[in-house]
């Protein structure tokens, strides 16, 4: 994310696109979370429809429930675009999954998204902004606020979300092979 206004980094992105997809035509387990990122991918530079690579990703993937959260989340990001009233509805149905969860990370992620989503559907996010800057993701006050102080300023100008505020105020979820094995890589070699 700290990239994607470099059009080098975007441009490694479009070299590697189509032989991403052709592994992910395998639909081979190891691969699950390349899914979401390249939805990602598809949804921040093309104009192709992500939600079948978002929607794929089970809620029984990885050791915790944050995979599906994560890709859940994108979908709703997603949809916000072209239809903001099911992005909340698909919030609204991880919700509970959301609260339940140990990860304090997928929560802040999860309220940071939410509140966008609210605001695209003409609902005001106060309480979302207060935990966003009362927990800021990674303990980062300057995102934190920079999200609090860009939803005050399009609340007190009456704006609506464009896509320039949603630049800002999104934030989807890259996920990431944190647990991997790496005595696999000895025998390889």
């Amino acid at each position: 994310m700290k990239h994607n206004f470099d059009n080098s980094a975007i441009a490694k992105l479009d070299a590697i696109a189509k032989e991403t997809q052709e592994i992910l035509e395998y639909n081979d387990e190891k691969y699950m979370y390349l899914n979401n990122n390249y939805g990602i991918y598809l949804m921040r530079y093309t104009c192709e429809d992500p939600s079948a690579y978002f929607s794929c990703i089970p809620y029984s993937t990885g050791t915790t429930e944050t995979p599906y959260i994560y890709a859940q989340i994108n979908l709703a990001l997603y949809y916000e675009k072209v239809n903001p009233a099911m992005a909340l509805y698909i919030m609204r149905d991880i919700q509970k999954l959301v609260e339940k969860t140990p990860v304090p990370r997928t929560k802040q992620f999860y309220n940071i998204n939410l509140a966008m989503i609210e605001y695209s559907n003409g609902i005001f996010p106060q309480r979302l902004i207060e935990e966003i800057k009362n927990k800021p993701l990674r303990g980062n006050m300057l995102y934190a606020e920079q999200i609090c102080t860009t939803y005050a300023f399009m609340n007190e100008n009456n704006m609506r979300l464009t896509d320039e505020y949603r630049d800002i105020l999104c934030l989807p979820g890259y996920l990431f092979y944190r647990y991997f094995d790496v005595k696999k890589l000895l025998f390889d070699l």
